[in-house]
């Protein structure tokens, strides 16, 4: 029997090495009707790889696989924080009375669902205006710096925590010694959603993920032995190996929409975008991929590719609300 070959490490292997489904988009993100697949192409030893190393990250750690627990994509109660190592850093709340404070989030067993907490944090409120500034314990600038920042350090002032003490502490050695407010008002969660604001770090591993969805996709329409050529090398052993070519990004960033008809934010859909096509210059080969509709990442597949390729400009969205795959059609 002939042994196949594996599209990401390109050893050659027998069938017995190429039991597991590769999925286009990786089934954290949904599952859905006539699911575009890769069957024989990928070993299982890749695919582990891919599950072990990148997907697990792009699911957990990114604002599109937060958002998965809002939208019911996955189940609150399945929720992980990677805590201390996470990507999304210095979460805040963006809207109402605790504006600006850091928070965590946690699944509820009692709400069932994903809801922020506080973490242990002060704030001082500006002395020429109501809002206040918060800091994470170990952040905590000296009284001076404070007070040249225009911040009552004094009067008012916000904690929050379970060890109140420790606080006190980390006041005492900058020298602080305020008044803490007795009452805050906590947002009531269960009346509605609360906006939060992220700072969220795009690496390597989510660059090579969305890469992965990016080059399946081509696979899957153009077939193993399009992509097994020698000029998807570099991308290829960016996503399985984290190697690149120097000063070549391959994965860029954007917040527009993929789609033309979503000018803003409120009118994007909830789905999965990906789509191949040539770039403007008419002789590279790339992909766009937007999971949930938020961030679009445009993916450079192979540079100067020699000869066109018929049908090569593909498109599909899926639809996270009837788990339905759909073409879409060129303007």
């Amino acid at each position: 029997m002939k042994p196949m070959r594996c599209i990401y490490c390109l050893n050659e292997k027998s069938s017995e090495a190429f039991t597991k489904v590769e999925h286009v988009l990786p089934q954290a993100f949904g599952l859905f009707q006539n699911n575009f697949t890769l069957n024989g192409i990928v070993c299982d030893e890749c695919n582990q790889f891919f599950g072990d190393n990148l997907e697990i990250d792009l699911g957990r750690d990114t604002v599109e696989g937060i958002s998965r627990y809002e939208h019911g994509v996955r189940s609150p109660k399945d929720f992980k924080s990677l805590g201390k190592r996470s990507r999304l850093q210095h979460k805040k709340i963006a809207e109402g009375v605790l504006k600006g404070a850091f928070i965590y989030l946690s699944y509820s067993q009692e709400l069932n669902q994903v809801t922020p907490k506080p973490l242990p944090q002060v704030g001082f409120q500006n002395k020429n205006s109501s809002d206040y500034l918060y800091f994470l314990l170990d952040n905590i600038p000296d009284k001076t710096e404070l007070e040249n920042q225009g911040l009552d350090c004094v009067t008012d002032v916000r904690a929050f925590g379970d060890d109140f003490k420790a606080i006190e502490q980390a006041l005492a050695e900058k020298g602080i010694f305020p008044e803490f407010q007795k009452e805050i008002p906590v947002p009531e969660i269960k009346s509605g959603k609360l906006l939060v604001e992220y700072e969220a770090s795009i690496d390597s591993i989510i660059r090579r993920s969305i890469a992965k969805i990016a080059f399946n996709y081509l696979a899957y329409w153009q077939g193993a032995e399009f992509v097994l050529q020698e000029i998807f090398n570099p991308i290829r052993f960016y996503i399985r190996n984290g190697e690149r070519e120097e000063n070549n990004l391959f994965v860029i960033i954007r917040t527009e929409s993929i789609l033309k008809d979503e000018a803003s934010q409120e009118l994007r859909r909830l789905a999965h975008v990906v789509t191949v096509n040539w770039a403007q210059n008419g002789i590279s080969i790339v992909s766009q991929v937007s999971l949930m509709n938020f961030l679009s990442y445009t993916v450079q597949l192979a540079k100067n590719y020699p000869r066109q390729i018929p049908n090569l400009r593909k498109g599909h969205f899926f639809n996270l609300g009837d788990h339905k795959i759909y073409e879409l059609m060129a303007l």
